[in-house]
């Protein structure tokens, strides 16, 4: 069977492992056949050079069955967590992305078992689909336990940072919520950093400070995550508009 071509790009990687084990006949199957309908496809130099680019593709009306709230997770993992939201907000868009193939093979699995229509996958680094994202277009973002790279030499590599927060910030609408969680002290902490430089976020005073969603879906890494002695913190944040001055 033909392989892809693997998933590449000038950005540093932020991420780690892109392939984990041999994909079973069944999951093979779901990314050859499912995985086509449902993805998110670029035209970026080094990225799968499929035939359209991601500014027709992104929001385009046949993206999704029906126009609605958009709403993004970065880093999927298996997918618990999305497919869980998208079935407790059949109305609502989701978009989930992922670089780790095993981890979109299971969602894909999910979907087709729980017969989900409203998600899309960009298999791939989410930065890529929201440099290209046009601004104010998604109204609620997740970024779940993120890699910690937690040696200080590759702590450049984190995820969050000034540049990726405020490339957020533009696309997310005014109202619209950022949430991210982490079970790592010294990531929680650098979070908290970052995000306080951020003018455009402010925590959401209606879930208060490190305080689990009221439709959080938990997954496999957190119930590892805690059965080790680690606990998930979570940064619940809302977008405001900025006054600028006439």
């Amino acid at each position: 069977m033909k392989k892809k071509p693997a998933i590449t790009n000038d950005l540093m990687r932020s991420f780690g492992r892109v392939n984990g084990r041999k994909l079973r006949d069944t999951q093979q199957y779901l990314v050859d056949n499912l995985l086509p309908k449902l993805e998110i496809r670029f035209q970026v130099s080094g990225i799968r050079n499929q035939e359209i680019g991601i500014d027709e593709a992104v929001l385009a009306p046949d993206l999704f069955a029906k126009k609605a709230e958009t709403w993004i997770e970065v880093g999927f993992g298996y997918g618990e967590h999305l497919v869980g939201m998208a079935q407790k907000y059949p109305d609502v868009n989701f978009i989930g992305c992922e670089p780790f193939i095993n981890g979109v093979a299971t969602l894909l699995k999910q979907i087709d078992d729980e017969k989900v229509e409203n998600i899309r996958i960009l298999h791939g680094d989410a930065r890529l689909l929201i440099d290209k994202l046009p601004e104010g277009s998604i109204d609620r973002i997740f970024i779940l336990f993120p890699d910690p790279w937690p040696k200080t030499k590759h702590q450049k590599k984190r995820f969050i940072n000034t540049e990726s927060l405020n490339n957020i910030a533009r696309i997310i609408k005014t109202n619209g919520r950022l949430d991210i969680a982490t079970d790592h002290v010294d990531y929680g902490n650098w979070i908290a950093q970052h995000l306080s430089s951020i003018e455009n976020f402010i925590p959401n005073k209606e879930l208060g400070i490190d305080t689990k969603p009221d439709d959080w879906v938990e997954t496999r890494y957190q119930l590892k995550a805690r059965a080790e002695g680690r606990e998930a913190r979570f940064f619940n944040y809302v977008k405001i508009g900025i006054k600028t001055s006439a």
